[in-house]
């Protein structure tokens, strides 16, 4: 497994190596009839580096996302999830986002980034934010799949409901819809969500599906940061204006594109094969989803020291995410940040390799405390089970699983 990891990061290397090379060699704005060449040879015409135009990525996105039957998609990458989210809401919120008549956004998710966001909009005046609680209509519907709250519980969004819901309103559908689907990676289908909302009245003039594919649609490498952008129409629609090149345009006045060296990078061929990823995806949730019912038996049968185990399929049978998050009964930082000590012993001891660290989507397996910030969220302890099965996996889920059933952090060994 070591070895393993040692290659993985020497082929992330070379990767990195090869795009910087192509890129180095080029100004961020070239001169005139200069010859700017991507890693693969061919050329990439630009005068500034944030109006480049991936429009080899941006292709292998046809099948990478496609739009089913009836619906037509069209797909733009930016340089984060962040980026794209930021930019789909200043360019594509249906009232424009101005002071004297702001969009009404509702959030039906808990990522922190995406709550400040809109926050930040409305202390400005350019949005009005909508509780996640009542059915009233939204110009700007975000629905995450799949969510942890600030308490750190896990949520699953029946977002054909939330789609009648809105539908059910005199205003029809919401304006834009918005699908987070970071956190499902490649696995989440819109097949299945958008034939229902053609049921409405109104159905609603644009459907986006964004992710953010620094994780799990790179098989854990991390390669570049990239929002993945699939903007989905009903093949009957039409706008006045195109809400693709309103968005290509946005891109380049705010610089959200992606630069020449993550550009290189990402032509790397597992990105964006749809196969390749899914298969990637479905090892990283299944490792979580074993976990998460190995510590609720556990817990079930012992009491012991953990007072809530929170993963998705815990409450919906076949829901996925790719971490667990592990609540304390003695739920004070201090006794967090003894776990991560205790779990950094045993594991060295027994030769398991469990990495401190955030995140999710990679191909070994990480841990994390995180802790609150002025009493904003509920301290918990995150475990990321990667894509890996075999020792670690194995040693991973047995060591938690003793350490669930010692009454308190004292009587730990």
């Amino acid at each position: 497994e070591a070895e393993i990891d040692r290659l993985a990061l020497a082929l992330r290397r070379i990767c990195l190596g090869l795009a910087h090379a192509a890129s180095d060699r080029a100004l961020r704005s070239p001169r005139d009839k200069a010859l700017t060449m991507a890693t693969d040879g061919t050329a990439i015409d630009f005068g500034y580096e944030r109006s480049i135009a991936p429009e080899t990525l941006e292709d292998r996105c046809e099948r990478y996302a496609p739009a089913p039957k009836g619906w037509h998609a069209d797909h733009i990458l930016f340089s984060s999830g962040q980026a794209a989210m930021n930019t789909l809401l200043l360019a594509l919120s249906p009232r424009g986002a101005t002071p004297t008549n702001p969009p009404r956004i509702r959030h039906l998710g808990g990522y922190f980034e995406t709550e400040e966001l809109v926050a930040m909009l409305a202390s400005h005046g350019m949005a009005r934010e909508l509780p996640k609680l009542g059915s009233d209509t939204a110009d700007v519907l975000i629905m995450e799949p799949v969510y942890f709250d600030r308490a750190a519980q896990s949520h699953v969004v029946d977002i054909q409901a939330a789609l009648r819901t809105h539908c059910a309103s005199a205003e029809g559908c919401p304006s834009l819809v918005v699908v987070d689907t970071t956190l499902d990676g490649p696995c989440f289908d819109l097949e299945r969500i958008l034939p229902a909302a053609m049921g409405c009245l109104a159905p609603p003039p644009l459907v986006v599906r964004l992710s953010s594919g620094l994780k799990l649609d790179q098989a854990g490498l991390e390669l570049a940061n990239v929002g993945i952008v699939s903007l989905y129409r009903h093949e009957r629609q039409t706008f006045a204006i195109d809400p693709v090149e309103k968005l290509k345009k946005a891109r380049v006045l705010i610089g959200a594109g992606l630069g020449f060296d993550a550009i290189g990078t990402l032509d790397a061929p597992w990105f964006l094969d749809r196969a390749f990823a899914r298969s990637y995806a479905e090892a990283v949730f299944e490792n979580n989803a074993l976990l998460a019912t190995r510590l609720a038996e556990t817990r079930l049968d012992s009491g012991g020291l953990f007072a809530h185990v929170s993963h998705p399929s815990l409450e919906v049978a076949g829901a996925q995410a790719p971490y667990v998050l592990l609540q304390l009964h003695e739920d004070s930082p201090e006794n967090y940040r003894r776990l991560e000590e205790i779990i950094a012993r045993k594991a060295k001891a027994r030769q398991v390799r469990f990495d401190k660290g955030g995140s999710f989507g990679f191909r070994g397996h990480r841990y994390e405390a995180i802790l609150p910030e002025a009493g904003e969220i509920m301290p918990f302890l995150r475990i990321a089970v990667g894509a890996r099965k075999g020792w670690s996996r194995d040693g991973v889920v047995t060591l938690l699983e003793e350490i669930a059933r010692a009454p308190s952090i004292e009587a730990i060994g």
